[in-house]
């Protein structure tokens, strides 16, 4: 539980430096893509939830990302973006299979 919390806060403390101080922080918050992911299929849904939501919110406002010519760049914050919502989706299924009789 303390780790959780310990990840959330780092999450939030990183969406809030990419935005307003220190932009290569986003790539922190790109990271938690991965950890959200891991979350969400272990079925922790809620703290793979609330990191999804800070994680997509500095990555749209980012100064970093939105420049239309990292082509790469957008194409790896998709591929993160999929694969962290691929994750919270089976870990949903998951959890929705377990609790049938």
């Amino acid at each position: 539980m303390i780790s959780s919390i310990i990840m959330l806060s780092i999450s939030l403390f990183a969406t809030w430096m990419s935005v307003h101080l220190y932009t290569p922080a986003i790539f922190f918050n790109l990271f938690c893509f991965l950890i959200s992911a891991w979350y969400g299929y272990h079925g922790h849904l809620h703290m793979a939830l609330i990191l999804a939501f800070f994680n997509v919110i500095a990555v749209l406002m980012s100064p970093i990302l939105v420049l239309p010519d990292q082509k790469t760049t957008t194409l790896t914050v998709l591929l993160l973006l999929m694969a962290m919502f691929a994750g919270i989706g089976v870990g949903v299924h998951k959890l929705k299979t377990k609790v049938q009789p």
